[in-house]
């Protein structure tokens, strides 16, 4: 039985002394209650709540004490409520209050030290009072119940109370975490309505949990505070004092006193993770070796043998994989570990044994096609269409074990993927027609599947030609055909694909190979060097306008949609500033391609009045930020920043967008300093290290904007540290594995030029370059690194090297534009070879005009030869020609929208960064 607490606000008159029997219950329960909440006294007053609270003077809690026996009737109610107000400071008082000889103000006393004692909040319903007496007796599981029944009566102030009395940390734990939800948006909006009472409330409940303690941490440091509350926590003894300090240095980015701090408060796994971002991962790396199975604490042996220099030890270490096991579904791990510890060699040996696959697409992404087709089982002296090769394959498919012929096709398909994009589409073609005829002339279902397989792979146009091959030979019943047809725009949704296939139809009759046609360029699947999709879009425009208003809104959503399908988002804007007001679906559209498309002027308004509906949207608030930067209005931005930052109240998924946001255009220290913020303050004590690992492996992935600070020693760490996260994935292949291990080899060479050490440096750098050889990479951050900074003959051998990699594949595949593309962007980047990098770059756009990162290489072939004006053109070109149609290689719309902000930032980079010196 609960007993009914008294109301304090229900009391007309000063009653007669109560009875002592009347208590019996209540003060079973006040022992219970006094118990729970003298232990945990030290977790009230906590060195950080200490400081939080306003503690209240003495005399006023004893002024206020002695009201409790006034004669008036209205100075005792309002006593009682200013008491209860004021908490657990003002139990000494009350105490003294109850053994007086006021009989009425003793069983005031007597009442509020219940209620205090309970964690009853003054203002709490009967029912939640009713709940926390409960809370006070019940079991760990009953407690975290009466929470969730808590908060259903939103009673979160309540939650916050009682999770603060809490002894069991793990119950507290939970409490808060199951709270903070609710709370979080609460503080979010006072914040943004300057409502400071409630905030300053809010925090005054939040307890000693890490995620509490981060967050009044930042709001102090946001708000200028920090320096104070250091002030009053130096003295404090104790590991809760110093995780309070610790959170305090990460909120201000002072690494090393976290460091220090982290170590007294017992927490040495946060303060290696700490010393990662202070330049120092050897700690962790030692620490986290230990974790795991034994694959990757092999991996892990042999990643701090190489850090020790102790490259003997760690070669006679990496043959030993085979004691490890011979499960095959272990071989993909193995393989990671030796690449993320640079044993390229012994991953690829092992990876075209147990995955031949794999390793075809490795050697095609590193540009050597004569291994990724041996990997095929492809001979030397073999040549396209492989006809030979391609016969056994297609044995293999008229097979009864569906693995068997899963596979044939899969490495059919394979081959034509990697001739098509290699410039032999003719081949590509010859490849695919023998398996297609046989699905033909099977029951069908894989015929339909590969057509489709080919529209999303990037074969669409050999999907429209074998679709129209087959209406040529079976006459004139097409009615089997627009499903096929259709599956060439499988991203539009089924109302659309049929829509589009109904008009066109309507529009062809019988002629269904127009048909097909037609999709084909509106989908953006087939070359156009004549410009006929846009002939054909405005048509179908002029007449979709023309229909009643259900079908108009529907043709026009289709056409739309098939714009950012084929990529043509000027096409795109077009539409929308014409016929948004005509067509709902498009008129939540413009502000998306606004701000994707980088139209400050445009979204800047948008983006002021979303504010002033919601206030405390963090997310707006930091694009808004951003725009008016663009639009020069610096103080404003400022202004709405530290609003922003306020209200992200540290969250470190917070920062890694705004991160995201501030690289995508064109602010990458800013970036940077984001992503380290956010992962200082990402949790530390989990076993998944979520926040900590994806901030790292944005500032690890995103390395030249790390690079330019100059600092190798903390891109090194965060490299090494990324290559152990890449150990225990699952996700990551050879080339990921190798590039995460290029990364930290080019930064410990670095670091070591730096710092003096040029032998040792020029050899981590050499090895880094062997890594991946024919990579991006080598031009965009290795030689414009080391031009000019280390001797000219070393730079120069190790240019021929890589340039005669990727310049004999160009002679091997002459219609390959993706190798005459790295050509041309390697020599330009590299400042050598400029006269055969523009030859290089002119095949390439001559053969993918619409490709914007082929004309932007135009554009730093330019740039390297010095002149200005011409790369500024040509810039230009590449970022128009980025959301224009999409000439046979469609993109998803992300990567369109990144394509074209990457571009933007480089002609910045045209317009602003000095020419680089012609080296001799």
């Amino acid at each position: 039985m609960i007993t009914q607490l008294h109301s304090i606000h229900n009391k007309r008159h000063k009653p007669q002394p109560r009875a002592w029997a009347c208590y019996a219950v209540v003060l079973l329960l006040l022992v219970l209650a006094t118990a729970f909440c003298e232990a945990a006294l030290e977790d009230v007053t906590a060195p950080e709540a200490k400081e939080v609270n306003a503690v209240p003077a003495l005399k006023q809690i004893d002024e206020l004490a002695l009201k409790l026996g006034d004669e008036s009737f209205v100075v005792r109610e309002q006593a009682m409520v200013d008491l209860w107000k004021l908490g657990g400071d003002t139990l000494p008082a009350l105490r003294r209050i109850e053994a007086g000889d006021d009989i009425e103000a003793s069983e005031r006393a007597k009442e509020l030290i219940f209620y205090i004692s309970a964690g009853l909040l003054h203002d709490s319903p009967e029912q939640a009072k009713e709940l926390v007496l409960r809370f006070l007796k019940s079991n760990d599981d009953g407690k975290i119940i009466i929470t969730h029944k808590l908060l259903q009566l939103h009673q979160w102030k309540q939650v916050m109370y009682l999770a603060k009395l809490e002894n069991n940390a793990e119950i507290k734990g939970t409490m808060s975490r199951i709270c903070w939800p609710r709370v979080e948006p609460i503080i979010r909006k006072a914040m943004a309505e300057d409502n400071h009472q409630l905030v300053s409330e809010i925090l005054e409940l939040t307890g000693d949990s890490d995620l509490h303690m981060r967050v009044r941490a930042f709001y102090y440091t946001q708000t200028g505070q920090r320096d104070e509350e250091l002030r009053k926590a130096a003295a404090l003894k104790g590991e809760r004092a110093a995780r309070w300090r610790m959170w305090l240095h990460r909120a201000g980015g002072n690494l090393t006193a976290a460091i220090e701090e982290s170590q007294q408060a017992n927490n040495p796994v946060a303060a290696d993770l700490l010393r990662v971002l202070n330049g120092n991962a050897v700690p962790w790396l030692e620490r986290s070796a230990t974790e795991g199975d034994a694959i990757y604490r092999w991996g892990c042996k042999l990643q701090q043998l190489r850090l020790e220099g102790k490259e003997a030890e760690a070669e006679a270490q990496s043959r030993q994989w085979k004691l490890l096991g011979q499960d095959p579904k272990e071989s993909s791990r193995i393989v990671r570990c030796l690449a993320a510890n640079g044993f390229r060699e012994e991953a690829l040996g092992i990876l075209q044994s147990s995955d031949a696959n794999a390793a075809f697409h490795f050697y095609d992404m590193v540009e050597m096609p004569r291994q990724s087709l041996k990997s095929l089982g492809i001979l030397d002296d073999a040549k396209p269409p492989y006809a030979d090769w391609v016969n056994k394959r297609i044995e293999e498919l008229k097979e009864d074990d569906r693995d068997t012929r899963d596979a044939a096709a899969e490495r059919v398909m394979m081959l034509a993927s990697f001739l098509y994009a290699r410039g032999e589409k003719q081949y590509a073609r010859e490849v695919l027609t023998p398996m297609m005829t046989l699905f033909v002339a099977q029951d069908g279902e894989d015929w339909n599947e590969h057509i489709e397989m080919m529209a999303n792979e990037g074969l669409g146009s050999l999907s429209i030609y074998f679709i129209k091959q087959q209406i040529i030979e079976d006459g004139t019943d097409h009615d089997e055909f627009a499903e096929a047809g259709k599956k060439l725009i499988n991203l539009l949704k089924p109302q659309f694909r049929d829509c589009l296939w109904d008009h066109l139809k309507n529009r062809h009759g019988e002629d269904v190979a127009t048909t097909i046609d037609q999709i084909g360029l509106l989908a953006g699947l087939l070359p156009d060097s004549d410009d006929q999709t846009t002939k054909l879009h405005d048509a179908l425009v002029a007449e979709a306008i023309k229909l009643d208003d259900l079908a108009k809104d529907l043709f026009i959503t289709t056409l739309y949609q098939l714009c950012l399908a084929r990529n043509d988002l000027t096409a795109a804007s077009q539409m929308v500033d014409s016929l948004a007001d005509q067509t709902t679906s498009l008129q939540g559209a413009r502000n998306d391609l606004d701000y994707n498309l980088l139209r400050w002027e445009s979204i800047e308004p948008v983006l002021a009045a979303r504010i002033k509906v919601r206030p405390d949207d963090r997310l707006s608030l930091g694009k808004w930020h951003i725009a008016l930067l663009k639009l020069g209005q610096t103080q404003k931005a400022e202004e709405v920043y530290r609003r922003a930052m306020l209200m992200s109240l540290g969250d470190p998924e917070s920062l890694i967008d705004w991160g995201h946001y501030f690289y995508a255009v064109g602010y990458d220290e800013k970036a940077i300093e984001l992503w380290f913020l956010a992962a200082a303050l990402s949790d530390l004590d989990g076993d998944d290290l979520d926040e900590y690992s994806w901030a790292v492996t944005l500032l690890a992935s995103n390395g030249e904007s790390l690079y330019a600070s100059g600092d190798w020693q903390k891109a090194l760490a965060i490299s090494e540290v990324f290559a152990r996260f890449v150990m225990r994935s699952s996700a990551a292949g050879l080339y990921l594995s190798l590039k995460v291990r290029y990364r930290a080899e080019f930064c410990h060479g670095m670091m070591m030029l730096n710092q003096g050490g040029q032998t040792e440096g020029l050899r981590r750098l050499d090895i880094a370059r062997q890594l991946i050889p024919g990579d991006g990479a080598l031009a965009d951050d290795f030689f414009p690194a080391l031009r000019n900074k280390i001797p000219a003959k070393t730079y120069q051998r190790w240019f021929d090297e890589s340039y005669a990699h990727i310049e004999a594949v160009s002679k091997d595949y002459p219609h390959s534009h993706n190798s005459h593309n790295t050509a041309a962007w390697l020599a330009a980047r590299a400042v050598r070879n400029l006269d055969e990098a523009y030859a290089h770059a002119q095949k390439a756009v001559i053969s993918m005009p619409n490709q914007g990162a082929y004309l932007d290489t135009m554009a730093e072939v330019w740039f390297a030869k010095g002149d200005r004006q011409k790369a500024l053109m040509w810039s230009k070109k590449a970022i128009a020609a980025s959301i224009s149609h999409a000439g046979g290689s469609p993109r998803s719309l992300p990567m369109v929208y990144a394509n074209y902000q990457q571009l933007s930032k480089q002609y910045e980079h045209f317009k602003n960064d000095p020419l680089p010196s012609q080296a001799p």
